[in-house]
């Protein structure tokens, strides 16, 4: 035969054991087989097809069907959840991606991947309704210098990764209220964060700070700062700005003193400094 698309039609015979597909010019697999619990056996030609990807494709039957069916879900939920398959390269992976992120998906979570690198056409390609990123988990040591154009992101995930650095234009998600950067090998916070004007929620545990730099007082409508498990041997007199904060935790750094201007966060009703260096507290 010379089919091109598989019938969706087929999808619906949800008591099916067995299919053969060979000898076809399939590209790709509907998401709809991901419902069709009672399938066993599913050949087809391996060269050709795009989608599912061939790291998904390679592992056999059951998590094909786990694959489909989590694009399935996407179209009622809004996120496409594909965490923790180790789909190591999603470079390759441009053309299931772009069929399957569509303008109504508001939510990507690649979490416990082995993804190396988040792809260009990643942030240039997919739609800018995607309000919820996940990339945590992953072995990413940098981001696209193109970031910025997942402008319509309120909230971002870049936990357990290997990050160092931000690039420039990650200060044009404009939008962003909650960024998470915990365990990374950031030695400083990355200059683009202090120019998130709607960010809430910083966590940013687990990395190799040893100050804050003064424009953190940028940050007016922070709420929460999470900043344990560091360096810090000293923070800005600029914290003071942060007048906003209700919740502030420091704990597992190398503190000696806090400045007085942390008196002044009246918004405050969390402070954690245990296991620091201090001797005294600011009257």
């Amino acid at each position: 035969n010379n089919l091109k698309n598989f019938p969706k039609t087929f999808t619906r015979l949800q008591n099916l054991r067995e299919i053969s597909i060979q000898e076809n010019q399939f590209v790709a697999l509907p998401p709809e087989l991901g419902t069709i619990s009672t399938l066993v056996t599913l050949n087809f030609d391996h060269a050709i097809l795009r989608n599912p990807p061939p790291e998904i494709v390679d592992r056999g039957l059951e998590v094909i069907l786990h694959f489909l069916r989590k694009l399935y879900d996407s179209r009622q939920t809004g996120e496409v959840d594909l965490k923790g398959l180790d789909m190591e390269n999603l470079v390759a992976g441009e053309v299931w991606t772009t069929q399957i992120i569509t303008s109504n998906v508001t939510k990507l979570n690649f979490k416990n991947n082995r993804l190396n690198q988040w792809p260009v056409f990643m942030c240039e390609r997919i739609s800018t309704n995607i309000k919820s990123l996940s990339l945590a988990g992953n072995k990413l040591r940098g981001l696209p210098i193109v970031f910025g154009n997942l402008a319509g992101l309120t909230k971002l995930n870049l936990s357990s990764n290997h990050l160092k650095a931000l690039p420039a234009s990650f200060s044009d998600l404009s939008k962003l209220s909650k960024l998470k950067l915990s365990n990374n090998e950031f030695n400083l916070l990355p200059p683009p964060v202090n120019e998130l004007p709607a960010l809430r929620t910083l966590i940013a545990f687990g990395n190799e700070f040893t100050s804050l730099p003064a424009q953190i007082a940028n940050l007016s409508k922070l709420t929460f700062l999470d900043l344990s498990t560091n360096q810090l041997q000293t923070l800005p007199p600029e914290i003071g700005a942060l007048t906003a904060l209700s919740d502030l935790r420091l704990s597992h750094n190398d503190l000696e003193r806090l400045p007085p201007e942390v008196g002044g966060l009246e918004a405050l009703t969390c402070l954690h400094i245990t296991h620091n260096r201090l001797v005294s507290l600011p009257a």
